[in-house]
């Protein structure tokens, strides 16, 4: 199961993207999740 964005993008600081750079490189990896990320926003 893949780990969800919103999780991934949240908590830290109220300014922090929270795990921003792992986001991206799993949107890298695998572009089919490009639209889950979309979603996030």
């Amino acid at each position: 199961m893949h780990e969800m964005f919103k999780e991934m993008l949240t908590g830290g600081h109220p300014n922090s993207l929270g795990r921003k750079v792992a986001v991206v490189e799993l949107v890298l990896a695998d572009r089919g999740r490009l639209g889950e990320l979309y979603d996030c926003y």
